[in-house]
């Protein structure tokens, strides 16, 4: 199978590979903002948040596991994200840590 169709696993890899990577870069940006106190941090968090949601739900739909382990990798990215998108929209000492530009 992958002698007759190489460049359609090769596509496949690629689209893998790639967000994985960019998501890692993303990551390692918001963690240099943090330890910056950098203003851009909350509304780029939320952001990474929902990315992750949104590459869950794609893992979700197009992956061919079983539910529960679909279900399982879906659970963790939406629950952070009910816990945390209100914290740092509401809460006081997120505004008052992220002041710097």
């Amino acid at each position: 199978y992958l002698l007759t169709n190489a460049l359609a696993f090769t596509l496949q890899w690629y689209f893998s590979v790639l967000p994985t990577l960019l998501m890692w870069g993303f990551t390692l940006w918001l963690v240099f903002l943090f330890c910056q106190r950098s203003q851009r941090f909350p509304k780029l968090f939320l952001l990474w948040l929902l990315i992750t949601v949104i590459l869950a739900v794609k893992a979700f739909a197009f992956a061919p596991v079983p539910d529960e382990v679909a279900v399982r990798s879906l659970g963790w990215p939406l629950l952070m994200a009910a816990l945390l998108v209100p914290y740092i929209k509401r809460s006081q000492r997120v505004k008052g840590t992220f002041t710097e530009r």
